[in-house]
């Protein structure tokens, strides 16, 4: 595997990420975002990463840095909200 090429370590942890080993999944992405900072797309897979590892208020922060790369795009705003939603119903409880 190439360790310096982003594409490469975001597909890993996209892999890792469907296996559900999160952890991994989220170093891979992490990784991959040091090695290309412009990447929106990398934020929002950490973003659903960090989502299912109910880490929220990060989930949240990285779609904030994926929006301000992409700030046209509905994605982002989008995810952000579902995001939002799903922190408050397991805040809640319900």
């Amino acid at each position: 595997m190439a360790p310096n090429d982003a594409n490469i370590v975001r597909a890993r942890g996209i892999v890792l990420a469907g296996l559900e080993k999160f952890d991994e999944a989220l170093s891979d992405l992490n990784k991959a975002i040091e090695l290309d900072t412009e990447n929106a797309a990398t934020y929002e897979i950490k973003s659903l990463v960090l989502t299912h590892m109910k880490k929220y208020d990060e989930a949240l922060a990285a779609l904030d840095q994926a929006q301000k790369l992409v700030p046209n795009s509905s994605e982002p705003w989008l995810q952000k909200k579902t995001n939002t939603f799903i922190a408050e119903k397991t805040r809640r409880g319900s």
